[in-house]
């Protein structure tokens, strides 16, 4: 057993994205340590399984998830804000630093705080470290 382990949740888009290296990095770097990847998008069919690191569905392994987002406030989060991007591009600060931005995104920073809530149950481990999508090891 490794002295940690590590967590990130996933979904298809963030795989493909230029600015992920957390799965890869982790891999050749820490080939040894407990790797665990969530999938958080499942319900919309996705099959997210990454070779050699410790998959799971978020929403096989929390029952009530789905249920719950769709029924909780977080189902009204794509309503808030201003959704066309472009109106700040010429004032990304605004953007990033007004409310809409956050609650807008919070109901998939809530899946995340899932993914280590499941993960804290089952790793070995007596450290589990999150790593998000753009972090290089």
């Amino acid at each position: 057993m490794s002295l940690f382990s590590i967590v990130t949740s996933v979904n298809q888009k963030i795989i493909n994205q230029k600015h992920q290296h957390v799965i890869t990095s982790t891999q050749r770097h820490l080939p040894d340590v407990d790797f665990y990847i969530y999938n958080e998008n499942s319900f919309l069919k996705e099959n997210v399984k990454i070779d050699g690191a410790l998959n799971f569905d978020l929403f096989k392994e929390i029952k009530d998830l789905e249920y719950f987002l769709s029924n909780s406030p977080f189902k009204e989060c794509g309503k808030i804000g201003k959704k066309d991007r472009n109106e700040y591009l010429n004032n990304t600060d605004e953007y990033l630093s007004s409310n809409h931005y956050w609650n807008r995104n919070s109901i998939f920073w809530f899946r995340k705080i899932c993914s280590i809530y499941h993960c804290s149950k089952i790793c070995k481990s007596n450290i589990l470290i999150w790593l998000d999508s753009d972090v290089s090891v």
